[in-house]
């Protein structure tokens, strides 16, 4: 009987998140208008509704067209597409999640900064996560940062230097420096550069049956004058849903 209520519960969930998904889908069509529709974005895996272990690693891939070009021909670069994953205790609350990508990554997934940094991995520099840890309520942190981005630094992370950014404006190095010093380290919510990759399961507390990941693909490239959308028509969204490990 246990297993037949999970089983019913389950369903419902799937059930729910197939309508939240085709129900944006529609919104997304006739809310946004003629601009919009030179976006489509289509989250090709993992598919909505499934399930994974939480803590494991999950394949995905994105394929997104705008403006007549698109990523399955290399017309528009890995790097102009985000992924952004969010823990819900509840996938019931998918449809409460937001479409609204920070303005701090369109900066970050634009420039050279993911040659030496990742959002939680350690590499030729700290990521964004250990940055925003150590620098977290230090006043003027963002003010130094914004600097550093832009003019470049040296021994602040061990013998390692940071090139400057004259692509960077100081209003962009200011914004991204407050988004790394406030969010880097937020453990409900994650971003993973590119078209294709593989996010983790991460719980932000300790999962009931009916927690899951929210993922949600975005648009980093060049617009057209005029565009300012960032997502657009499509499955651009995917609901995972958790599974405990026994």
């Amino acid at each position: 009987m246990a297993d037949l209520k999970l089983t019913s519960s389950r369903a419902l969930a799937v059930a729910i998140l197939s309508w939240f998904c085709v129900s944006a889908d529609s919104i997304g069509h006739a809310a946004m208008g003629g601009a919009a529709t030179l976006l489509k974005i289509d989250v090709t895996s993992p598919a909505n509704g499934s399930s994974r272990l939480w803590q494991g690693q999950v394949a995905y891939s994105i394929t997104a067209a705008y403006d007549g070009k698109s990523t399955r021909f290399g017309e528009i670069q890995p790097n102009d597409v985000v992924l952004e994953t969010r823990y819900v205790s509840d996938v019931a609350m998918a449809s409460k999640v937001g479409r609204m990508l920070p303005t701090a990554l369109n900066t970050i997934s634009q420039s050279n900064c993911a040659g030496c940094h990742d959002f939680e991995a350690g590499g030729a520099g700290p990521s964004y996560a250990a940055i925003g840890a150590r620098y977290s309520g230090t006043p003027a942190a963002a003010a130094t940062l914004a600097l550093h981005i832009t003019r470049g630094s040296s021994g602040v992370w061990g013998s390692s230097a940071m090139p400057p950014h004259p692509d960077v404006t100081a209003a962009q190095a200011r914004v991204a420096a407050d988004w790394i010093i406030g969010h880097g380290n937020d453990a409900g919510v994650h971003y993973y550069l590119g078209n294709t990759g593989s996010f983790r399961m991460i719980p932000a507390e300790r999962p009931g049956p009916r927690a899951g990941i929210v993922a949600t693909a975005f648009y980093t490239g060049p617009l057209r004058p005029g565009d300012t959308h960032r997502t657009g028509t499509g499955a651009d969204r995917v609901v995972v849903m958790g599974l405990a490990h026994h």
